[in-house]
Parts: structure tokens; C-alpha cells; sequence
């Protein structure tokens, strides 16, 4: 049925485990796991077939040239459910092992990607242990993720929970998530790749979600081809790495505008709020390479952090239009700013947004 062109439903009945080669769904296609059953992934790197990169990447994201193939892909396909309430282990141990012991060529494989896709839905399912990161839509419109539990230990590279990747009309709610990287990181592609990919990452809403461990909720640093229109809101985060966080770096050009983090419970975290343009600490380069970012909005977020926040933008394009409101962190340390612009409203500790900028840009 993976492979039938009408689709159908694929039965992973309960009690069982099931270990598999990566393997491909098309349209019409809904992977019932049953509660009490377990699709585990191969532990032999043979079994994972090589793929092309990504065109918004040109090469994989660890290594030049091709990468592996995720051990559930999808390409140009609609209409694709993956539920039942069982677990998809990628049993990434392998894989991590072999990063660190540097025994690869290429990049790892995904848990969980489906491609040019139309109409995708995840729901209560457990995916854990995936060789790098684990669920990513990438140009898709019409992605819905509900009631998952995501988790990889804390010290497992790269495997980030969820990554919309130049798409469209996402919806992630009521999800718990624990990775060994970004919890949510939105992406569009890398650089002149991405910029050249052109496809935005634009009308997300991720709410009603607990995230524990991991590097936090982030927007980027892959971001060349622009992220709009984000809401992300009615979230409890407890002992990340960070809350909100943007990131990006010169040379990825692109945008970050009209996003809105609301009602975010911050606890035991590393630093609260995160705008970071040095990610890569890369030298200056020309404006096509230089990201902008724009029109964010905190509101309404409260907690306890190490440090309050760090807003590091850059000389050649400061952050413009930044809002805090009804901020609280308590904090060791307060909040630290560079070429930051915006508005603050009932901010504690004291912010140090400069409010007086009379120019605001815009991409």
C-alpha cells in the first residue's frame, strides 16, 4: 500500500515491533500504529538508500553532496495521515555515535519527511530516537500536528523536534516535546540556496504545547528564503536551553517578520528570550546576505531564566520594530542589547531595547 497508487490505510497492529528500511508513502495513505506496537528504523546505514539535498540547501546540512533518505519519505504527495497512537523509534543511537566518531559522509536521515506535500497530518503518535531531525515538512501547504510526544535524550545531536521547512498553513498544538536540539526551529533554506529557492516559511500557529529539554523555540537560522506571519502561543516551557529564539547569520540574507510569541511560562531556563544575528560569527557581507528582521512581538511572558534575554542584532541592519509587553523574567542576570529597536511596555527586568529609534524598516 505504500506504494499503491490509490492509497489505503497501512496496519501496524498491536502487540508488535516492527523493524524496517526506510521506506516511502504516496498520496492517500494513512500509517495506522496502533497503541502497543513499534516501527523500529534499521541500524544498518546500508539499508538507508542516498538521496539528493534539498534545492533551498544545494548539498545536506552536515556534509557536501547528497544525504540520507528519512525512514518515512514522501515526494510530491498529498493527503497523508500518520496516527494510531503506537511509537516510530529511528533508534538514532547508531547514527549519533557514528557523528561524534566522525564515521560519516553524509548527512543523516530524518525520522519522519515529507516533501512537496499537500494536506499532511500527524496525531497521536510517539516518535522518538531519530538519527537527526525528526519531523520535517518541507514545501508543504496544509501541515497539521496534535497530540505527539517527541523526545531524543538531550545529548542526541542535531534531532530536533519539529521543523516546518519552507511551508505553508501549519497548525502544531497540544504536543509535548524533548529533543537534543531545537525544539520547533522554522526554516526556508540556507543562504544563496535558500535565497535563490525563494519559498517562505509563512502563516504558522503553534500552540498549547509543553516543551521540556532542548535549544528552544526557535525561527532559524536557516531562514533564507523568509519567515512570516508566526503565532506561537500558550506554551510552558520547562529547563530548555531558551525560550523564544530567533537566530540567523550574515550571509543568510532573507527575513523574520510579523511573528508573535504570547503567553509563554518560562521555567528553569537558560536565557528567556533569544534575537541572535552572530550565529555562525560570520565576517559582514553585501545586503542580499544580510538578514533582516523585523515586527516581533513578545507579549505576556513570565518566568524564571538565568538571563532575562539577549537581543544581539547587527550594525548593518538592527532589529526594528521589536515589542515587549508585560514581560516578567526572574533572572541572575538582566537583559543585554545590541542594535535593538522597538517599543516596551511593563517589562521586568529593565529592558534595554532602545525605544527612541525614529527609523523603522521593513523587507
Amino acid at each position: 500500500l505504500a506504494n499503491s497508487t490509490r492509497g489505503g490505510t497501512i496496519l501496524f497492529p498491536a502487540p508488535g515491533r516492527y523493524l524496517t528500511a526506510p521506506f516511502n508513502v504516496t498520496s492517500n495513505v494513512i500509517l495506522d500504529i496502533q497503541t502497543g506496537a513499534v516501527i523500529l528504523g534499521s541500524q544498518d546505514k546500508e539499508d538507508w538508500p542516498i538521496i539528493v539535498p534539498l534545492p533551498s540547501y544545494c548539498q545536506g546540512r552536515e556534509y557536501p553532496g547528497p544525504r540520507y533518505t528519512s525512514l518515512i519519505h514522501g515526494e510530491h504527495v498529498n493527503n497523508i495521515t500518520i496516527t494510531g497512537g503506537g511509537e516510530i523509534d529511528g533508534q538514532g543511537a547508531v547514527w549519533w555515535n557514528w557523528t561524534k566518531t566522525g564515521q560519516l559522509n553524509n548527512t543523516r536521515g530524518r525520522l519522519v519527511e515529507i516533501m512537496y506535500c499537500k494536506d499532511l497530518t500527524i496525531s497521536h503518535v510517539v516518535l522518538r530516537n531519530s538519527p537527526f531531525w525528526t519531523v520535517h515538512p518541507y514545501d508543504c501547504d496544509g501541515v497539521e500536528i496534535h497530540n505527539v510526544t517527541i523526545t531524543s535524550p538531550s545529548n542526541s545531536p542535531n534531532t530536533d523536534g519539529i521543523d516546518p521547512d519552507s511551508t505553508i498553513n501549519v497548525w502544531i498544538h497540544d504536543s509535548n516535546i524533548n529533543s537534543g536540539d531545537d525544539i520547533i526551529a522554522i526554516k526556508s533554506g540556507i543562504d544563496y540556496c535558500g535565497r535563490q529557492y525563494g519559498k517562505p516559511s509563512a502563516n504558522i500557529l503553534i500552540e498549547n504545547c509543553v516543551f521540556g529539554y532542548g535549544h528552544g523555540i526557535s525561527i532559524g537560522s536557516e531562514m533564507s528564503g523568509g519567515v512570516k506571519n508566526v503565532t506561537i502561543r500558550n506554551i510552558y516551557a520547562d529547563g530548555t536551553n531558551a525560550g523564544p529564539r530567533l537566530k540567523s547569520a550574515r550571509g543568510r540574507g532573507g527575513y523574520l517578520s510579523d511573528i508573535v510569541f504570547a503567553n509563554i511560562t518560562l521555567n528553569n531556563i537558560t536565557v528567556g528570550i533569544v534575537i541572535d544575528e552572530y550565529y555562525e560569527n560570520r565576517p559582514p557581507t553585501n545586503a542580499t546576505g544580510t538578514p533582516i528582521i523585523d515586527n516581533i512581538t513578545f507579549l505576556d511572558i513570565k518566568g524564571t531564566a538565568t538571563t532575562a534575554g539577549q537581543f544581539n542584532c547587527l550594525p548593518e541592519s538592527p532589529c526594528t520594530k521589536l515589542d515587549l509587553e508585560n514581560v516578567s523574567i526572574k533572572a541572575k542576570n538582566g537583559f543585554s542589547c545590541e542594535y535593538a529597536d522597538g517599543v516596551v511596555v511593563n517589562v521586568s527586568p529593565t529592558s534595554c531595547i532602545n525605544t527612541t529609534a525614529s527609523f523603522y524598516g521593513g523587507f
